[in-house]
């Protein structure tokens, strides 16, 4: 995470029309504190993640169009086990990228709604690793 917003604070002086959107969709307040407090030492948080407080913060705000959840491999866990999502067939666990998918014809009437799906592997940033020696 340190690495991708070092590489957005690059970008934000770019005069590339494509940059500047993708630049004006991130909130880059929001993730330079994130990274702050991700930092070591850093204290975890005192709130569960959840689904409810996760959904609702997208329906609180009309214009966004997806959310990353960065968490480690225990938190996953217990997402990927809780309704409205149905557990994945196979769950990797670290370093991987899962997107959920809404089951086609889902209303707000059934419990399990969506399925999360291996969508890629991440990356390692390598200058974290030197400086905190993980």
């Amino acid at each position: 995470m340190v690495g991708y917003y070092r590489e957005l604070e690059v970008a934000a002086n770019s005069n590339d029309p494509t940059m500047r959107r993708l630049l004006d969709a991130i909130d880059m307040d929001w993730l330079g504190q994130r990274t702050y407090r991700l930092t070591p030492p850093h204290q975890p948080l005192s709130e569960t993640l959840d689904w409810y407080r996760i959904f609702r913060q997208s329906k609180d705000d009309t214009h966004c169009i997806g959310i990353i959840i960065m968490s480690g491999d225990e938190t996953c866990r217990t997402l990927f086990n809780t309704a409205p999502v149905m557990p994945p067939d196979n769950f990797r666990g670290e370093g991987r990228v899962y997107r959920l998918r809404e089951f086609e014809g889902a209303t707000s009437a059934p419990k399990l709604r969506w399925k999360p799906e291996h969508y890629c592997n991440s990356s390692r940033d390598k200058d974290f690793e030197k400086r905190y020696g993980e």
